[in-house]
């Protein structure tokens, strides 16, 4: 029988058996009328397991022990399911089944007992021998748009102790009939984020991957604590023989602000915690550190986790700041076989953590999740044995009784309602049981018959019991006392508030041991804590003599109530004369007010002048309440007004770039530069100038494939990087490459056929015959490189060397000067570019990197078309043409220090697409004599 580890917990808990002679239950969540989902796994083993179905468990007695064997809610979802998860109405399911791994998205209906909906699913696609393949979701709203979901996923290591290849890349896609998702190529030793916005109608979701996190070997469990941090697992790398563990279980936290905004590397597998010793191992920098390191305890090890769970509010404040994880143990063992199976919690306060159920006296416990009041644990094999598949347990804990302690009372307010409520969560006093009277020492103040507080009700909110007290008047600083055994029906009297007061929300109350001491410090119009988001003024463009310009303010503390700021801005400039004409001479100043639940709010004010403020004046914004007290102030910059009249003056200068390596004659430009318009994002460009006359320099180009039928398929389409390695596995030394032609894609995640567009030639071969309005770039032994506009009459192939095509009409520039129609509102999207100087001696080639704007569309920060022709101007070329781009756009050179071939662009996502046609520089050493 399952027992706690620790005398204290035996005393305040108690454990119950909820449901047994289980099918492999793993994953377990709660629905809102308090029933219990589980995952079930249909087979007669668990890694055998062909299906899977999601149980629901009610406990109507609430006596800890489930009505029966429960509802099949959901059924026939792919086998071995490793967690589910739930947000509002959706519940979402993992499968890791080999061969199998889907993510499916189900809806629940009006009533908890209905059976639920399919939305749509997520098919991810494993290399053949991934040891580890996924095995945790977790979820939340964004915080950037509450109508998308994000749904957080790891993807293990293909190997035990080493890291897997860049080549060993999952392909998820969507069903593309309810889920949209076109395929991307993900990162494996990671965690993904799949953020999934609705259409307007509901009826099917738009998804997009991205990278969150990397260096991890199995991150087999996530969740999300209560400030939105993100906290995850590492299981530990298996010694030889496999029951002998090599590093530690690991506990890691990815920070709420960092989600998204960078990609931690954890380090697997140079980077890792000894499980015996403790000693960090290489310890490389750079690398995140765990939190925690889960160590033997006495001769019982730690290992294996596979879920997390916050603990329940009712297991009071001791373990309010930690985590509880369940380590399933050496795999396939129970009892005294399995000395590496606890419940361990963590508490993040301490750093520390014990077994709060030992290990040996469960088989391999899998699933838990906490509830207001309970925890619960499913047992995926009481006895351990995996091929037994009716032997899986669940148990729940919760307390034996509710015995608060007198502690630490925290004060909340809205309007002139304070709010009452234990630090630990837990209940001040029962509903209907014993009440308490707050009254003041200070007696009645003269003036203010109504001064002393009322209790108004002490009722359940949010799964706890609180106590909600009101006055009408704050300008005290009064010590409270708690008088028990107080009849509350007395207590209500005529009440009429007559300010909105609130209180300063750093204060805090204390009540002692002996009941009779709360202290708490009121002062009155402080609605929350107002900080001035760090950000430049953001300058608009002048139209008809207005200039906006916009700055970004940010409240914290009680976001529940509107609250108002005045704010001011004066000029500092260097140049005091040189001001801004805001109509009569003075600068602006006005009220920004906030929304319950409102945080940022960002002001835009339209100055009339003409003026250009230089980068160097500085304003200063003044914050006030509304009694007139300052409540921050800071300097802002002024950010360089840009017009039209700046678009095609941009100029890059060489001298700043480096060398490509030790390659002569080839320089390599890393930048950010300014959109040509305001209110986009910067430009990230990679560019590769080539000096064509350099001796031991060469061009080549994809070749056709084998079976070539023109117009149908001409090349094998292939990565940039997969371009330079074949290369040089032919002997032919390229140092660099980019991709070129548009062509028919089909499926970017693999090499297939494909047809290009336009005039292609590789070695006096030809790839693709000329399409008018395709121009071309080509070069041959005796005319060297040139553009051609016109394509009405193409060389004769036998003779040229490189030929390739870029888009329709896609000359960007010509004779030096950008051409095209002046986009006022292009596509932008990542870009990739080539250019010749006016002697057609240097070859510049173009990557301009993409990142994702809005999820409807998609669309894309990035670069427009007639920009390509104004950034290639600027790194010196008199002609260009625009090449294939958006996915496509891929730069990438061989790194003789570790002798692979990288990326120099960023492709979005980190996911490189099979393009039809890349272009590579060869550098051959010259035979001396």
């Amino acid at each position: 029988m399952l027992s706690l580890a620790r005398p204290e917990d035996q005393q305040r808990f108690q454990i119950s058996t909820f449901a047994n002679s289980l099918s492999f239950p793993t994953s377990m969540l709660s629905l809102e009328d308090g029933s219990l989902v589980v995952a079930i796994n249909r087979g007669t083993s668990l890694f055998g397991s062909t299906s899977a179905d999601l149980a629901r468990l009610a406990d109507n007695g609430n006596d800890g022990i489930a009505d029966g064997e429960g509802t099949i809610i959901a059924s026939n979802l792919p086998g071995l399911v490793t967690s589910i998860r739930r947000l509002d109405d959706i519940i979402v399911v993992l499968s890791a089944k080999s061969g199998q791994e889907t993510i499916t998205l189900l809806r629940t209906g009006a009533r908890q007992d209905e059976p639920l909906s399919k939305i749509g699913t997520l098919q991810l696609g494993f290399p053949e021998g991934f040891e580890h393949t996924t095995y945790a979701v977790a979820l939340r709203r964004s915080p950037a748009d509450d109508q998308t979901l994000e749904l957080f996923f790891n993807i293990g290591g293909k190997n035990n102790s080493t890291p897997t290849g860049d080549t060993e890349r999952v392909i998820m896609k969507g069903d593309n009939t309810t889920i949209h998702l076109d395929p991307v190529l993900l990162e494996a030793d990671s965690i993904h984020r799949i953020s999934l916005a609705a259409s307007a109608d509901g009826t099917f979701f738009t998804a997009k991957a991205d990278l969150i996190a990397r260096g991890l070997r199995n991150a087999a469990g996530m969740v999300f604590g209560a400030e939105g941090d993100l906290y995850l697992h590492d299981n530990g790398i298996d010694g030889s023989p496999r029951d002998n563990s090599l590093s530690a279980d690991e506990l890691n936290k990815i920070s709420s602000q960092d989600i998204g905004r960078i990609i931690p590397d954890f380090g697997f597998p140079s980077n890792y915690i000894d499980s015996v010793t403790g000693a960090t191992v290489t310890g490389l920098p750079g690398k995140i550190e765990p939190l925690q390191a889960f160590l033997p305890l006495g001769n019982q090890r730690s290992e294996g986790i596979t879920e997390l769970a916050l603990p329940p509010q009712s297991f009071g404040t001791s373990f309010q700041s930690g985590i509880f994880a369940a380590f399933i143990g050496m795999v396939g063992r129970g009892g005294t076989n399995n000395k590496e199976n606890p419940i361990v919690f963590s508490d993040l306060a301490s750093g520390e953590y014990f077994h709060f159920a030992p290990s040996q006296l469960l088989g391999n416990p899998y699933g838990l999740t906490s509830t207001s009041d309970s925890l619960y644990i499913s047992d995926i094999s009481s006895t351990g044995n995996l091929g037994d598949n009716r032997k899986g347990v669940i148990y729940r804990i919760s307390p034996i009784a509710i015995t608060p302690e007198i502690e630490a009372i925290s004060i909340e307010s809205q309007g002139n309602t304070a709010l009452l409520r234990r630090a630990d969560g837990s209940p001040v006093v029962e509903v209907g049981a014993t009440r308490y009277n707050v009254s003041s020492p200070w007696g009645t103040p003269v003036g203010s018959p109504s001064s002393q507080w009322q209790m108004l009700a002490a009722e359940t909110i949010g799964g706890s019991n609180q106590i909600l007290f009101r006055n009408n008047t704050f300008n005290y600083l009064h010590t409270w006392t708690l008088n028990s055994n107080w009849n509350w029906t007395t207590s209500f009297g005529t009440i009429n508030p007559s300010s909105a007061q609130g209180w300063d929300l750093e204060s805090s109350f204390h009540v002692d041991a002996n009941n009779d001491g709360i202290i708490g410090a009121p002062i009155s119009n402080v609605p929350a804590t107002v900080d001035l988001l760090t950000k430049n003024l953001v300058l608009g463009e002048s139209n008809a003599g207005l200039t906006p310009f916009s700055f970004t303010v940010q409240r914290s503390g009680n976001l529940s109530q509107a609250s108002s700021l005045d704010w001011a801005i004066q000029g500092t400039g260097v140049n005091p004369t040189d001001r801004w004409d805001f109509g009569d001479d003075q600068f602006p100043e006005g009220t920004v007010v906030f929304a319950p639940g409102e945080s940022t709010r960002t002001i835009t004010v339209n100055v009339r002048g003409d003026t250009v403020v230089e980068t160097d004046e500085r304003f200063l914004l003044t914050l006030s309440n509304a009694a007139g007290a300052s409540l921050n102030s800071q300097a802002l910059t002024a950010e360089g007004l840009i017009t039209n009249d700046d678009v095609g003056t941009w100029i890059y200068d060489w001298a700043n770039a480096q060398p490509l390596g030790d390659t002569p004659g080839v320089l390599l430009a890393t930048l950010t530069t300014d959109s040509f318009r305001l209110g986009e994002q910067p430009l990230k460009l990679k560019a590769l100038r080539v000096d064509l006359s350099t001796p031991g320099l060469s061009l080549i180009s994809t070749k056709p494939i084998s079976d070539w039928q023109a117009n149908a398929r001409e090349t094998l389409t292939q990565t940039t990087r997969t371009f330079i390695t074949s290369s040089r596995q032919q002997d032919v030394p390229v140092v660099a490459a980019i991709n070129t032609a548009f062509f028919d894609l089909t499926d970017g995640s693999q090499a297939v056929p494909t047809n290009l567009l336009g005039f292609a030639v590789s070695g006096g071969e030809l790839v693709s015959p000329a399409q008018a309005f395709h121009p071309f770039f080509v070069q041959d032994p005796i005319t060297g490189a040139r553009l051609v506009r016109e394509p009405a009459s193409t060389p004769d192939p036998s003779g040229v060397n490189v030929a390739f095509a870029g888009m329709s009409n896609g000359i960007v520039l010509w004779d030096g000067l950008v051409t095209g129609v002046p986009e006022p509102d292009p596509v932008l999207n990542a870009r990739s570019g080539l250019g010749l100087s006016r002697d057609n001696r240097f070859l510049t080639l173009l990557a301009v990197d993409r990142s994702l704007r809005s999820v409807s569309g998609p669309t894309y920060w990035g670069a427009g078309i007639r920009d390509v022709g104004t950034l290639l101007a600027g790194f010196g070329s008199y002609t260009g043409l625009n090449l294939d781009g958006g996915g496509s756009t891929q730069m990438a050179w061989w790194n003789p220090a570790s002798q692979s071939a990288q990326l120099l662009s960023t492709p979005l996502l980190d996911v490189e697409r099979h393009v039809g046609s890349n272009l590579g520089i060869v550098y051959q050493q010259p035979l001396e004599g």
